[in-house]
């Protein structure tokens, strides 16, 4: 019952974190996207168009393997509610991997270090995350390893422990906390700037996948702005 207890609390955290993700409006348009005579030279070719569906995974269609149209809908029910509870849309292929990457992390989640202790709270992780840039402020050159070791008492933890936790506390995907705020601080600047790095502007035709590709690098550049101001947002 233990065990089927956590999968239920991993996938309850997994169905909030993706109605977060829902609820981000578009982060760019294309009287938003740079022109192309405005654009640096690209350091990366753009990226591929988004590949079609492929016919297995398509549901509602012709039925496949001789599945009569009762068996092809009792197959194809536990599917739907499976997108419908993470709301993603079985029509997109970004929707299909964003779906068996929640359920992945759910059935298949990565496990701590020997004797681990009870995952910090996000407001806990941002905590670190404000200690550390406190230090950054102080001596800008320091390490992860020196920041680390000179917190370890505060923080009651041995030197490497805390410095694992700090790569979950600068992971959007473990600390929804820094996700936040990361969308609360990407600018049009740094939409403009991944546009740019993916060779997207407003006289290219833009697919499902130029649209992911440069959400991913604006809300990237405002968790890496969060994170070095982390001080100012959750310090006290």
């Amino acid at each position: 019952m233990a065990k089927k207890d956590a999968v239920s609390k991993r996938l309850a955290r997994q169905i909030a974190l993706a109605e977060l993700l829902k609820t981000v409006p578009p982060f760019f348009t294309l009287e938003e996207l740079p022109a192309p005579e405005e654009l640096p030279a690209p350091e990366l070719p753009a990226p591929p168009a988004l590949e079609e569906l492929p016919a297995l995974l398509q549901l509602g269609g012709p039925c496949h393997g001789g599945l009569g149209s009762y068996e092809r809908g009792a197959s194809e029910k536990p599917i739907l509610d499976a997108f419908k509870a993470f709301g993603l849309d079985h029509r997109s292929l970004s929707d299909w991997r964003a779906l068996v990457s929640h359920l992945a992390s759910v059935l298949f989640p990565t496990p701590g270090p020997p004797g681990a202790r009870r995952k910090l709270t996000n407001e806990r992780l941002c905590q670190l995350l404000a200690d550390v840039a406190t230090y950054k402020r102080q001596k800008p050159e320091a390490s992860d390893v020196a920041i680390c070791t000179w917190l370890a008492r505060k923080w009651s933890k041995k030197p490497q422990t805390l410095r694992r936790i700090l790569q979950n506390a600068r992971n959007p995907k473990h600390n929804t906390e820094l996700a936040r705020a990361a969308y609360d601080l990407v600018t049009p600047h740094m939409l403009r700037a991944a546009a740019a790095a993916c060779g997207v502007t407003k006289d290219t035709s833009w697919t499902e996948a130029d649209e992911h590709n440069v959400r991913s690098k604006a809300i990237q550049a405002a968790a890496e702005k969060a994170i070095e101001e982390a001080d100012k947002l959750w310090g006290h």
